[in-house]
């Protein structure tokens, strides 16, 4: 298969299973900047996977055809944003704060769950299962607890106050962009114990 030289690298990690599939993609729109061009880089290997590949090789193309069939914007929804941060970027001069509390400001009202983690394609599930993932972590480092008090500085939506609020005392966040702030707290407004 003939890839983009820059697509060989996050590819070959995504197969190696040393990147997930999502991050594969976001690795590749970054790269390649336009959803065509993504899915011309992706479709003759997931084939050459499929047809050819070992049992693992097709088990990888088939995640990633799961992925891309489930979200089936997620390149188009991904590519705006990237391309609304190209544009902020280009356009915006003056106190670095306010430009990027404006960004976050354009970009969580696009879309909550890609403005924080844009590996998550804009998929709420996809994002909450990597939020309990680390604070499942959290716990097992002992970092959370009945007594605990916690702050997240960039708190962004809220999602990690609202996954910690039944394991701390208190769960504190804050951030530059006030959209976000307003995203966190509705997302959060059950929880007695998280302020924003």
């Amino acid at each position: 298969v003939t890839l983009p030289h820059a697509a060989r690298r996050p590819l070959a990690d995504w197969i190696a299973g040393t990147i997930s599939a999502p991050i594969a993609l976001l690795t590749l729109m970054n790269l390649l900047q336009q959803p065509a061009r993504v899915r011309a880089a992706l479709e003759p290997l997931l084939e050459q996977m499929r047809v050819f590949g070992g049992p693992h090789e097709q088990e990888k193309a088939a995640q990633m055809d799961g992925l891309l069939a489930r979200l089936p914007s997620a390149l188009e929804n991904i590519g705006a944003l990237l391309e609304l941060e190209r544009d902020h970027e280009r356009s915006w001069s003056g106190d670095p704060v306010a430009r990027y509390a404006a960004l976050f400001d354009a970009l969580v009202k696009q879309s909550e769950e890609a403005s924080v983690a844009l590996y998550s394609l804009g998929d709420a599930a996809l994002l909450q299962s990597v939020t309990t993932e680390v604070v499942t972590q959290l716990e097992r480092w002992k970092f959370l607890g009945a007594d605990r008090v916690v702050l997240q500085i960039g708190c962004g939506i809220g999602r990690f106050e609202a996954a910690m609020a039944g394991s701390v005392k208190i769960a504190y966040g804050i951030d530059i962009s006030s959209e976000m702030i307003a995203a966190a707290r509705r997302r959060c407004a059950a929880q007695q114990n998280v302020r924003f």
